[in-house]
């Protein structure tokens, strides 16, 4: 019985290790500088998601924006989202620095 439980319990332990030890690298990875800047993802970006962004930069609000590309506000809310996502920034006012330094 002894023999069974050994590798078991050995198994159980080495798992147990494992999940912490990749806790702890996507923790650092996450808390480091290896993060891309704002400027260089800014390339990652499609072209109606930089169209949105300068629209935004000029301080037009979301509804005006979605008049002007005949979208829905829901429609650019959701382009902001995944803009915000791929910047790695939180605000208009980050984003509005972005396109500013982009030269784009």
């Amino acid at each position: 019985m002894r023999s069974i439980l050994s590798p078991v319990i050995l198994l159980c332990a080495s798992s147990l290790f494992l999940s912490q030890l990749v806790k702890m690298k996507r923790f650092r990875f996450q808390n480091s500088d290896l993060r891309l800047n704002p400027q260089s993802l800014w390339l990652t970006l499609t072209e109606r998601e930089k169209q949105i962004a300068r629209l935004s930069a000029q301080g037009k609000r979301t509804r005006d924006i979605a008049n002007e590309l005949c979208l829905s506000p829901k429609t650019v809310d959701t382009y902001f989202k995944q803009i915000f996502r791929k910047l790695q920034i939180h605000s208009r006012i980050e984003l509005a620095n972005v396109v500013r330094a982009s030269n784009d």
